[in-house]
């Protein structure tokens, strides 16, 4: 009898293991790909931007007001001032917001890359000498006369 009631509990784990594997199976082969808009990505951004306001202000400080570029069919780009923000976002969030995208749009293809952004900086003068280059810049005849007088910034 004991031999019995061992038998019938050592079958019902390997029954439960081969279930879960076969919904496991199952569940990793399936891949969904439904249409979705630039829009409602952009939508889930913003909604997952205000989530992490309090927990990571920095993020959502680099992600608030940024919006995807459809560089692909199922590919987003988003776009950082610097490399490292774009590395913070790959290290901390990318994983975490690549699958928020996916279950919300309902598309398993859905992929993040990121890139650095080249805005021009202005430069600021701040000497005398800095003002006169730039001068100098908009109008050359203005180094003709420095050398003509001998004018020295002082």
């Amino acid at each position: 009898m004991k031999s019995a009631l061992m038998e019938t509990k050592q079958q019902k784990p390997d029954t439960q293991k081969s279930e879960s594997s076969q919904i496991t199976e199952v569940t990793q082969n399936q891949f969904i790909k439904l249409d979705f808009s630039l829009e409602n990505a952009n939508a889930i951004l913003e909604k997952f931007a205000n989530a992490i306001k309090d927990s990571r202000p920095r993020m959502y400080n680099s992600l608030i007001g940024k919006t995807f570029e459809l560089i692909s069919e199922y590919s987003f780009e988003l776009s950082f001032a610097n490399q490292s923000q774009a590395d913070d976002f790959t290290s901390e969030i990318l994983n975490h917001l690549q699958g928020l995208l996916r279950r919300d749009l309902s598309n398993t293809e859905i992929t993040i890359q990121t890139k650095i952004s080249k805005e021009e900086t202005q430069n600021f003068i701040y000497t005398a000498e800095d003002k006169f280059r730039n001068m100098a810049s908009k109008n050359p005849t203005l180094i003709k006369l420095k050398q003509r007088f001998g004018l020295d910034f002082e």
